[in-house]
């Protein structure tokens, strides 16, 4: 059968879009780049000394170079596994996150591929796990809401689906997370959902640039499940 591979629509490099997307680093997240990751552009620890519009105009600079350099990477990865595998490395590391899950969605909202990640090692789980996080978890609050979430501190947050201490998903206690929705036309393909073990880690910058890249890697994912389809 014959697929078509949809682009990945272009970064469009503008005033409005610069401020969108302010930073792309938590100032206390580490300057580590683990090394299965791909070196992406991260702005240095060091503290800037520039005016505050010249490091705004920087960070904003930065943000649109990675956007560019992130829908170039996505857009030649038609195998699901490495694409979700690729995508969840690359938006740990550039917003500082402990830990995090992505989950790819057919069109009856079934997991049909999953990638996880804590503390820079890609982790293993079972079906009743992804279907526990998406039925009662964050994850699953935001597939059917199709909208963004942002917690400061999942221990007051009743969609918060706290784990056991045996889950592989669990070995270390989450206090703040973010997760956002793959959309792709009107439907929801993939949940993409970060952790960190301190409460209120993220902030709406994070949750920006997490929305944009979410916005690329729904083409990709896409893709990916046609070109899965076509080798059935």
């Amino acid at each position: 059968g014959c697929f078509f591979i949809l682009p990945i629509p272009p970064i469009l490099f503008s005033r409005a879009s610069a401020r969108q997307y302010p930073r792309f680093v938590p100032a206390r997240a580490p300057c580590y780049t683990p090394p299965y990751v791909r070196s992406f552009p991260v702005p240095s620890c060091q503290p800037m000394t520039a005016a505050p519009e010249n490091r705004a105009r920087e960070r904003a600079s930065a943000s649109l170079e990675l956007l560019f350099q992130i829908s170039r990477e996505l857009s030649g990865q038609l195998d699901l596994p490495t694409l979700l595998q690729n995508i969840l490395q690359i938006t740990t590391q550039q917003v500082g996150a402990y830990s995090g899950h992505l989950l790819a969605l057919d069109a009856a909202g079934q997991v049909i591929g999953s990638a996880l990640i804590q503390n820079g090692q890609l982790t293993p789980a079972t079906q009743q796990q992804l279907a526990d996080i998406l039925t009662r978890g964050l994850a699953g609050w935001v597939m059917r809401q199709k909208q963004p979430a942002l917690v400061a501190d999942v221990t007051s947050d009743s969609r918060w689906l706290q784990l056991s201490n045996g889950n592989t998903l669990a070995l270390a206690p989450t206090r703040s997370a973010l997760s956002v929705p793959l959309i792709a036309g009107k439907q929801v393909v993939g949940i993409l959902t970060l952790t960190q073990l301190q409460p209120d880690f993220f902030a709406e910058a994070d949750l920006a640039l997490v929305k944009a890249i979410a916005d690329l890697a729904s083409v990709a994912v896409i893709n990916a499940r046609l070109f899965a389809d076509t080798r059935r």
